[in-house]
């Protein structure tokens, strides 16, 4: 009998906690990919919002029932995002809650599954009444496009593990004068030089909230910025690093972006299929519909990765071995609950 039962409202063996909403990527696909493999038993997924979250929930049901746990990578380097894991499964540890695991993604994010082109181009092609060719086509333009920002997220993310509380110590870039947009009917970023110098100025505001004998050298930085946007403009849909190391969620935004300006989205009530002018739209509105598109795209993406992952049992790909770990290690956290539990 589970200690706690009358308080815990499910009735899975363990729990996983993961970053996301109740409506998100996270909690739909470990839904319904936990469910393929009955030999885990019933798991209980929490999508726990961002990853501070997790911390608390984790010690709210921990001691009722044990918790693995997905963070996102999110452009850690992996032997330091598992490093920090280690920490804070070591910490919650000893507040008497159980582990079954606490890792990372292996790649930046869950959206960095759904952006293999394998899965993304027939889904966009479908969703998007167009050629798989052109949809490889924009795919191609949005990554050369905001292989920059790519690259600064990126040295943010180093930049703050250098900081006790990263995020909240490190500010990010100004979004309008230094992020991508959409102007004048194309995706368009700043310059380089512009967001080199917003860049600098955060990185050397920021270091002053250091001790001194702790400060990172910030032209160091800045030149790792600058050796990755060289390396990162060159990247082609056949490479995997930008499937791995990018932020995949901004990969599908712009390409969800891109995609209904070049080639439409029904507009309803009169379900013609009419091309988004997003330019005219305000913030708002822009927001809104876009999330209306990622409403009908998500569960085909999710089913498009789902059979990837369960159609063919011989695939060796890095994507299905990933995921082949991830049961693996879940299976060892369902594994024998507690003897004196067994007994009663």
């Amino acid at each position: 009998m589970r200690h706690y039962a009358s308080r815990y409202p499910r009735n899975g063996k363990i729990a996983i906690l993961c970053e996301g909403d109740l409506a998100g990527y996270e909690a739909d696909i470990l839904e319904s990919w936990t469910a393929l493999h009955p030999e885990l038993g019933l798991v209980d997924v929490w999508p726990c919002g961002t990853k501070t979250a997790i911390y608390g929930l984790a010690d709210a049901i921990g001691r009722a029932t044990r918790v693995c746990v997905i963070e996102d990578r999110d452009h850690r380097k992996p032997e330091f995002a598992a490093k920090q894991c280690r920490r804070n499964k070591k910490n919650r540890e000893s507040r008497g809650v159980q582990i079954g695991f606490w890792k990372t993604w292996k790649r930046n994010e869950i959206e960095n599954y759904l952006i293999e082109p394998s899965i993304v181009i027939p889904v966009f092609a479908d969703a998007f009444g167009t050629s798989e060719d052109n949809v490889k086509e924009c795919l191609q333009s949005v990554l050369t496009t905001t292989s920059d920002d790519q690259a600064l997220q990126h040295t943010l993310s180093e930049f703050r593990s250098v900081f006790p509380n990263g995020e909240s110590e490190v500010g990010g870039v100004p979004r309008k004068e230094g992020r991508p947009r959409w102007e004048g009917g194309a995706l368009q970023s700043p310059s380089q030089e512009k967001v080199s110098e917003l860049l600098a100025a955060v990185l050397t505001d920021s270091v002053k909230k250091l001790a001194e004998e702790r400060h990172p050298k910030v032209d160091d930085f800045l030149k790792g910025f600058d050796d990755k946007c060289k390396k990162w403009r060159k990247v082609k849909l056949e490479d995997n690093e930008w499937r791995t190391d990018w932020a995949g969620k901004e990969v599908l935004l712009w390409l969800r972006i891109k995609m209904a300006a070049e080639f439409g989205w029904p507009d309803f009530p009169s379900s013609g299929r009419v091309k988004v002018e997003w330019e005219a739209l305000n913030q708002s509105d822009s927001g809104e519909l876009d999330r209306r598109i990622e409403r009908v795209l998500q569960p085909r993406l999710a089913k498009a990765l789902l059979h990837l992952l369960n159609e063919d049992k011989e695939d060796d790909s890095a994507l299905v071995s990933e995921w082949r770990d991830l049961i693996d290690d879940l299976r060892g956290s369902s594994s024998p609950d507690d003897p004196t539990e067994q007994a009663e």
